[in-house]
């Protein structure tokens, strides 16, 4: 984490801006006499440099005010803070041993050993014999594998007598970049003076460089070679790798081009072998291993079970100093570390508790559509006072940390560290790579972690394994006790880089966010309650789990148009009218109107929302009659008044909503009704998910952009978020937030926002879940993972026309329970829910205790969350179905105000804040669940 670009800048900004200034005319005067040098060797090169716009790679200064390079979209930089003196190093490395490669010779294959506490040679026996010192072997031909920055370049061309040197490239900005650093008028003066031939390949990634490179080699009259690599990149670790340990012959390297060669932090500075080759043997302090077994029986067993006799795979432990460990790949050749572990993962923990990742809460104020929900009305007064709070909370690492999550645990030298220096109470721990947890057993001592926190009381969440793709449900089930409301105060802290664990702790993070404002809260549990008992009540039709298998066959044959409001929807118009004998059409929310507009009538309806103002849209369209020929595909919880506006309504349950607890709480047969899981955050991934359930197999999306080229056309132009006169926006749609970047379906990207995102990845999961499904996307929006990109043009759709009537008959008789009034009956017997009451006033109780010191306001939580847990196993209270949403949401942001910095007193005045404003918001519930039994939502539509 050295290289994080976090570690290397300056934290005073206006230092770091003093810095760049001062170095800025050196750097311009070195690029232009590098340039001018580089013109009277390759004129057509030096122009091309000079033309080139860099986009992957920026120069920076580091706060030692060196020259540095980084890698953008991750925030990595190419070096260590002071990259010279690394490269000094390696260069040194490379003089001592020196991968040399005979021409005439047959080189017998290395096979690794993955026994762990190694030295390098003993890791790859014989491997000394590969790497010679330049005194003993002369250098002829020299491939130099990344020129970086350009640091090293004169000391190469300077450490022998060089006949030829091939420089490779692959980075066209970090070619450009080395001309503000590196020394390439000197170096090519001295190759021109010396007779050096040079040669450069730049500007082709992976193996497009291979025939080149191969073909320079036969070229070169020499009778060996050197080879020298500067950083990691997939093909040059592959390139020494392989001839290192005889798996490749030189002249049979365009042979790499189909081998695997991903790597987590390809352009980052390395050492090579050879840096380790001169470490005397020393013993490793073996005896924390069979100590941590035993401690990780006594608390965590299965651990202990798989770590026994466990073997590395392919990161290995060796010896990389005197009294310094480190792991390897065995195929790659890299270590985790540049050097010594244990002082580079102490070094970035102390900068960390300098600079503690406290990820704010989500408080921005949304544009939202007017509603008469408490939950809004309170909670908005407690997103103000966390609005209010200063942007740099914490100048250090608090030594109280109620939650802290680590994502990777490396070799635990600074798990270790933490442990001892500060009082953790929720330690979260996600280590994908097995073979590091495996090298932490041996190297640290995980009995005095596993005691201490034991004594302390402590939860320890231990994942290893896990490369983070469960990371959001996963988080979520091991916090469902002590509340979700935790992750307002838990620090996140990066161990190391990888790029796929990268991805997913970005996503988990935005995930919690948007969870935070799609929770269900009291009103939204509330009315979900209410409307599904009048769904019963009106005998509308439930779904079951238990259906007509040949009906389910014929299902899977039916193409089904799920019909979304994206912009391109207005382009797919005609593939619509074409074909819309031949499909089931599902429209989905907003999409209706533009249909009506377009004159193509859906089969089916999709909603998901259950207020009221799904009304007021679907009222857009001014035909009633229209609306009556088609069936309302739904989830429980959809307004009745909704459901009155269409021919049918059939409806689903939504796993994990108030009503859905409550029907399989209250009836015994609750089990033989169909849920679906996937049904958020848009109405899109409940059609989806639906009509997977349903049973059908041949999917077709329109219109489900999920993203948009230009944020000012973000729906279909004939929807109801456009005004007819004129066609302009009723409401200003880039207040969501529409300025990320994500792959497009049919472009190399297209801008979206979090929520639709989010709504991308629900679709994936939701498709993989399927077996034999053929999902097509028509829509000119974002990517979605498991649907095939179809253009309209390349439409096919053969079967004949349908018989839609029959169809629909056969759906309701197969599929549905068309006698659900009774189970109104089973929830009204089931719940006689007297203490709401008591359970309001036990909340209310402890809230009249004031706080004045940090632990008491996590006693304070914790007890609030005590009486949740009490009223889930009271199954005849609807008290933890209505009020789970709204208590994490406020204890959330409780939380956030408590721990809202270093000083005490002031911190527990802005709780004291808060709490007033829970206390208030508790009252209005037990007055509302009191008067209001029974009644409907009545949230309003937009002023059309």
């Amino acid at each position: 984490m050295l290289n994080a670009i976090d570690y290397q800048l300056c934290s005073d900004e206006a230092r770091q801006q003093a810095n760049e200034a001062q170095l800025a005319p050196v750097l311009l005067k070195r690029q232009q006499l590098n340039l001018a040098a580089l013109a009277q060797v390759d004129e057509a090169l030096a122009e091309k440099i000079k033309q080139h716009l860099a986009v992957a790679f920026a120069p920076f200064v580091t706060r030692k005010k060196y020259i540095n390079v980084m890698h953008v979209s991750r925030a990595r930089a190419l070096y260590p803070v002071v990259p010279p003196e690394y490269v000094a190093r390696q260069v040194a490395d490379f003089c001592r041993h020196a991968l040399c490669i005979d021409k005439r010779q047959d080189y017998s294959q290395i096979t690794p050993q993955r026994e762990n506490a190694q030295n390098v040679r003993d890791i790859f026996p014989g491997i000394e014999q590969r790497y010679v010192s330049l005194d003993v072997t002369p250098g002829e031909a020299l491939v130099v594998l990344g020129c970086g920055l350009g640091h090293h370049l004169l000391a190469l061309a300077q450490s022998s007598q060089w006949q030829s040197i091939v420089i490779v490239e692959p980075q066209f900005d970090l070619l450009k970049a080395s001309m503000i650093s590196g020394p390439w008028h000197t170096f090519l003066h001295y190759c021109q003076f010396h007779h050096i031939d040079l040669t450069i390949i730049a500007g082709h990634e992976g193996s497009d460089n291979l025939p080149q490179l191969q073909q320079w080699l036969i070229d070169q009259p020499a009778q060996s070679f050197h080879v020298f690599r500067h950083y990691q990149y997939p093909l040059f670790c592959r390139i020494e790798m392989d001839l290192a340990l005889g798996r490749v012959h030189w002249q049979k390297l365009t042979s790499l081009a189909s081998r695997d060669s991903k790597q987590d932090r390809y352009y980052e500075f390395s050492f090579s072998l050879n840096h380790y080759l001169d470490v005397t043997r020393a013993p490793c302090n073996s005896g924390y291993f069979d100590a941590n077994c035993r401690a990780f029986r006594q608390f965590l067993p299965e651990i202990a079970d798989s770590f026994a006799s466990y073997q590395a795979k392919r990161w290995v432990l060796f010896q990389s100093g005197e009294t310094s460990w480190n792991v390897i790949d065995i195929e790659q050749g890299n270590s985790l570390f540049l050097d010594d572990a244990e002082q580079e993962s102490l070094e970035y923990l102390r900068h960390y508790g300098k600079h503690p990742r406290l990820d704010a809460l989500d408080a921005r104020n949304g544009a939202r559509k007017s509603s008469p929900y408490l939950h809004y009305d309170y909670s908005d007064k407690l997103k103000a006072l966390v609005q209010e709070l200063p942007q740099e909370s914490f100048q250090q690492l608090p030594r109280k940390l109620p939650s802290f999550l680590m994502y990777g645990c490396a070799l635990g030298y600074q798990l270790q560290a933490l442990v001892n220096d500060h009082e953790v109470d929720n330690l979260i721990i996600y280590e994908p790579n097995s073979d590091y947890f495996y090298a932490s057993l041996i190297l640290i001592d995980w009995q005095r972690i596993l005691t201490s926190l034991d004594e302390r009381q402590a939860n320890l969440y231990l994942n290893i394994g896990d490369n983070g793709e469960n990371m959001v449900d996963d988080i979520l089930t091991r916090l469902s006790y002590s509340g979700i409301h935790i992750l307002s105060y838990t620090f996140f802290y990066v161990s190391y880089y990888q790029s796929e664990f990268d991805q997913h702790i970005r996503q988990t993070r935005e995930h919690f966010k948007i969870l935070l404002n799609i929770s269900e809260y009291y009103d939204h549990a509330f009315y979900n309650l209410t409307h599904t008992r009048e769904s019963f009540a009106q005998n509308r039709p439930y779904l079951r789990t238990q259906r007509d298998h040949r009906f389910q066959q014929e299902l899977a044959q039916i193409p089904v148009f799920i019909v979304g409001n994206g912009p391109s929807l207005d382009g797919a118009v005609e593939a619509l009218r074409e074909y819309q004998d031949r499909a089931i059409i599902i429209s989905c929310g907003t999409s209706l109107k533009a249909l009506y507009q377009y004159g193509i009538r859906p089969d089916f309806h999709a909603e998901v929302e259950q207020t009221r103002s799904t009304y007021h849209w679907i009222c857009q369209v001014p035909d009633k009659q229209w609306l009556k020929q088609i069936d309302l595909l739904t989830v429980n919880g959809v307004h009745p008044d909704v459901s009155d506006l269409f021919r049918q309504t059939l409806l689903c349950f939504k796993r994990g909503e108030a009503a859905t607890l409550a029907h399989l709480l209250a009836n015994s047969e609750g089990s033989s009704y169909q849920d679906i899981l996937y049904s958020y955050p848009t109405v899109s991934n409940c059609a989806v998910a639906y009509t997977l359930a349903l049973g059908f197999k041949q999917i077709y999306l329109f219109g489900v952009d999920l993203g948009f080229k230009d944020p000012r056309y973000h729906h279909s132009q004939q929807s109801a978020y456009f005004k007819e006169q004129d066609g302009s926006e009723i409401y200003d749609y880039a207040q969501h937030g529409v300025g990320l970047r994500v792959p497009g379906n049919f472009d190399d990207y297209v801008f979206t926002k979090y929520e639709f995102r989010y709504s991308a990845e629900i679709i994936e999961k939701t498709l993989a879940e399927y077996v034999g499904v053929d999902c097509y996307n028509t829509s000119d929006g974002s990517l979605i993972q498991g649907t095939t990109p179809l253009r309209l043009d390349q439409l096919l759709i053969l079967n004949e026309p349908l018989d839609k009537a029959h169809f629909r008959q056969q759906l309701l008789a197969t599929a549905y329970d068309t006698q659900t009034n009774q189970i109104a009956t089973c929830l009204n017997d089931w719940f006689s829910d007297s203490q709401f009451d008591s359970y309001i006033d036990s909340l209310l109780d402890i809230l009249e205790q004031p706080c004045a010191s940090w632990q008491a306001v996590l006693a304070q939580l914790t007890q609030q969350m005590a009486v949740l847990g009490s009223a889930a196993s009271n199954y005849h209270s609807l008290f933890f179905v209505l009020m789970r949403g709204s208590m994490n949401s406020c204890l959330t942001y409780l939380t956030r105000l408590a721990f809202s910095g270093e000083d005490q007193q002031l911190c527990m005045h802005r709780y004291e804040q808060g709490k007033v404003i829970w206390q208030d918001y508790l009252r209005a519930i037990r007055q509302h669940y009191t008067v209001h039994q029974g009644s409907f939502d009545q949230t309003p539509g937009l002023d059309f």
